[in-house]
């Protein structure tokens, strides 16, 4: 009848809400996040602000749409990954080399699950983080580990790394020549204070263990060994602790220097001095 009229509607906006809050989470976060579809090459539904720092790219938007097979280093990596999830259902921290949009070449752990959007389809939930300083920072603990460990097996005097339970870790070629006892009989500290000192082993057992109490370098002094062969030698022994106290069980760094000619030539010294002072 020519009368306006007035159509209204309302509606709940507190699931769009929750869905712009999830994002703003999602896009603060240190991991990239992602959505994917399940194909060998796949496609990437959405993606984190993570992601995309991590891929070398300036914003996410770059990425919907990409295929993740693209930014693979061996493109066969993706469709192991994609053959993994579909086979168990998930993949935790699956290692893979990547390339940026930089071109630069990145290791990251992937995760992900399988799972379906809101249509009913198979999608891939997942998260991404680049273990790429992990990576190498271990590669130069390892490199500094073989280092000190090859240092130590070729250095000119014996010397051991025992532990205060009195496990023997290392111990090197020089030790073993010159005691004539091999690493199979040098496993532990006892097994080295039976052979080497006989009757005197608990004694000298006794004074390795307060070691492990150090706060700092021991000059132990000097002891008389026995070979394997039967000889007699006498050895001059500095420890130091190589952990801290808070350790409860620390490693342990025994060097030794082999002074028996230099302790025979100081007797014959005082032996002739006490022979020219008696004439």
């Amino acid at each position: 009848d020519g009368q306006p009229l007035h159509f209204s509607f309302v509606r709940d906006l507190r699931a769009h809400k929750r869905l712009e809050v999830h994002k703003k989470l999602i896009d603060h976060l240190p991991i990239g996040i992602f959505r994917t579809t399940p194909e060998p090459e796949g496609t990437i539904v959405t993606a984190n602000q993570a992601l995309a720092r991590i891929l070398e790219l300036r914003d996410a938007d770059e990425l919907i749409g990409a295929r993740p097979a693209d930014f693979y280093a061996n493109r066969s990596d993706r469709q192991a990954f994609s053959t993994r999830v579909r086979d168990q259902g998930e993949v935790i921290r699956m290692e893979v080399e990547l390339i940026t949009a930089r071109k630069n070449r990145i290791h990251v752990a992937l995760s992900a699950h399988q799972s379906l959007d809101e249509d009913g389809q198979i999608v891939f939930d997942g998260a991404m983080e680049d273990i790429t300083e992990s990576l190498i920072a271990g590669q130069r603990r390892r490199q500094a580990l073989e280092r000190f460990r090859n240092a130590i097996e070729h250095a000119p005097i014996p010397i051991m790394l025992h532990r205060a339970d009195g496990t023997v870790e290392t111990i090197n070629r020089v030790w073993c020549e010159l005691s004539g006892y091999s690493h199979k009989q040098l496993r532990t500290i006892g097994n080295w204070t039976r052979l080497a000192y006989g009757e005197r082993a608990e004694e000298v057992n006794e004074q390795v263990a307060r070691l492990s109490e150090s706060r700092g370098p021991t000059d132990e002094g000097d002891f008389e060994i026995t070979c394997a062969d039967g000889t007699q030698r006498i050895w001059r022994f500095n420890s130091a602790p190589l952990e801290g106290v808070d350790s409860s069980n620390r490693l342990i760094m025994s060097t030794a220097m082999d002074v028996t000619l230099e302790t025979q030539q100081h007797k014959h010294m005082r032996q002739a001095e006490a022979i020219i002072q008696s004439a």
